[in-house]
């Protein structure tokens, strides 16, 4: 028994390194320490750690700590995006619609917008109504805006309450009514 137990501490760090590099890099991050962060969230990134790889895309979109690199922004944006984080999903629709690090692309931005979405994520809520209602890269549609804003504005989002009031004002009683019966549907559709 003995014998096992001392293997057991021999080994540990080996077996706790993921976890130990990404509690280094949350702690650094937490607290603002961006240019200690950057080696132990790549670590923990690395490994698969969707908020160590976030806190990184942040990092070097913004500068913090690290050399302002879209393209490395990008990269790890893009692999906690694709590990279903919705809130990941919303950030690189906002890569692809501002064209920060690779090509501006309003397809690429409202897909991964939509899928944040569906997961009732109010920034992409928020995100494909200004999607519908400015047209990028679709047609203008006022009804499909006023359904995305009306799900942003039910979890209390005050800047889509205020672009329904906006919009409404171009909009018919017809369009309206199209609008609401367009919020249903999403609601079948989103994951709440």
């Amino acid at each position: 028994m003995n014998k096992y137990l001392f293997l057991a501490i021999l080994f540990l760090p080996y077996f706790s390194y993921g976890s130990d590099s990404f509690d280094k890099c949350r702690n650094f991050f937490l607290h603002g320490q961006y240019f200690m962060a950057e080696e132990s969230c790549l670590a923990a990134a690395n490994e698969g750690n969707v908020d160590a790889q976030k806190w990184l895309a942040f990092m070097y979109t913004k500068g913090k700590g690290v050399q302002q690199d879209f393209k490395k922004a990008f990269f790890w944006q893009e692999k906690a995006a694709k590990s279903e984080d919705a809130n990941s999903q919303y950030h690189l629709g906002r890569f692809y619609q501002l064209g920060n690090g690779i090509e501006q692309d309003f397809e690429k931005a409202r897909y991964w917008y939509e899928k944040s979405a569906q997961y009732g994520d109010i920034n992409g809520l928020y995100a494909m109504g200004n999607i519908y209602r400015n047209g990028m890269g679709v047609a203008i549609d006022l009804p499909r805006a006023y359904g995305w804003y009306s799900l942003a504005a039910e979890k209390n989002l005050l800047l889509a309450a205020q672009a329904i009031e906006r919009i409404e004002e171009n909009m018919s009683d017809q369009q309206i009514a199209e609008g609401k019966r367009f919020v249903d549907k999403l609601l079948l559709k989103i994951n709440k």
